[in-house]
């Protein structure tokens, strides 16, 4: 979310032919073939990345260079997602912005031991309870 490089480098074992910095574009990239596929019905979107600077994520130094993309956000939109389930930061958050709600729900790792599978779509009807 912050587009300016940073100090850290979260991903520093990883060798990257476009430069570490250019690494969001290029995953970006691989989305836009996907996105010219007309969709119907519920569209549910996901990523490992956060899509919107809202959402939360661990206090750690420099964290917000390495979490997401508000230009993902852009993406699901244009897919006309009514839900997006995101990973990467496991923390649980179930939050609604401009009409899309906004999921994580990291399965017994880290912050959250012990959490259960969350069913999000169920006969045709959104909903959100425990399975």
């Amino acid at each position: 979310f912050d587009p300016r490089p940073g100090t850290v480098k979260f991903d520093k074992h990883c060798i990257w032919p476009m430069g570490y910095d250019h690494v969001w574009r290029f995953m970006l990239r691989l989305n836009e073939p996907k996105l010219a596929i007309p969709l119907h019905g519920d569209v549910i979107t996901c990523s490992h990345f956060l899509p919107r600077k809202e959402l939360p994520i661990p206090k750690m130094h420099e964290m917000a260079k390495g979490v997401g993309t508000v230009e993902l956000d852009k993406q699901l939109r244009a897919a006309g997602s009514k839900l997006h389930i995101f990973g990467h930061t496991h923390i649980n958050t179930v939050s609604e912005y401009d009409g899309i709600r906004y999921m994580q729900n990291a399965l017994g790792y880290g912050i959250s031991p012990g959490q259960k599978l969350t069913v999000v779509h169920d006969k045709g009807v959104f909903r959100e309870y425990m399975a």
